[in-house]
Formats: structure tokens, C-alpha cells, sequence
């Protein structure tokens, strides 16, 4: 299985269907990789945790983001309190109809897989 790169605080997100935005990781949590904050498979909270925002081209209009399920496929081998790490292939469905997509994983030093 290839390697990519642990998600942190800050990274930048773009969806299929226009918008952009960055993740937010809660200064809470305990796993860190460089000096972020790790991004896990659960932080699917929009505006708190995914801050997407922009014109959606299925509505014609504003983001409206909904988040049914989790990021996937999340890392297999590393966690984070028990939650598989965020890494930089992993996508997020959005029940709008769009798939966001992690465009830089705000690090490049820690790999995960």
C-alpha cells in the first residue's frame, strides 16, 4: 500500500462541485504531526471542522454542505485516540452530490498508510 501524508490543521480542501475551504482540527486533540494538529477520519462537522465554502455548481448557489459519513478510506495503520489518521487520498461524500478532496495535507514530512 502506497504512503501519503497525515492531514493537520489548515489543510486545504477542495470539493468536485466548486467550493473550497481548509480543515479544522480542534485544539483538543492530543496527536500531532510536525506542530499540527492531526486531521482524523471522524472531523466531518461543517462549518466547525470541514470550513468549505463557495459556490456549489449542483446548487447553483452557496454551500450548503452535509456530511452523511466519515472521510475514507482513512489510514489503516495509523490512528489518532483511536480514530484512523485523515491522510492526503481520503475523500469526504457530501450529500449534495459533490466528493471533497484534500488538495495540500497542510505537512510533508509525516507519511502514514
Amino acid at each position: 500500500m502506497a504512503k501519503e501524508k497525515v492531514v493537520v490543521n489548515g489543510a486545504t480542501l477542495l470539493c468536485d462541485k466548486g467550493a473550497t475551504g481548509t480543515l479544522v482540527v480542534l485544539p483538543t486533540r492530543k496527536c500531532s504531526a510536525g506542530s499540527q494538529k492531526t486531521g482524523v477520519v471522524s472531523d466531518t462537522a461543517w462549518p466547525a471542522t470541514v470550513s468549505i465554502a463557495g459556490t456549489c455548481s449542483i446548487l447553483s448557489g452557496p454551500c450548503a454542505a452535509v456530511f452523511p459519513s466519515n472521510w475514507s478510506p482513512g489510514s489503516t495503520k495509523g490512528k489518532c485516540e483511536g480514530t484512523a489518521l485523515l491522510k492526503s487520498g481520503d475523500t469526504l461524500a457530501c450529500s449534495v452530490g459533490g466528493s471533497v478532496s484534500v488538495t495540500n495535507p497542510g505537512q510533508t514530512k509525516v507519511d502514514v498508510e
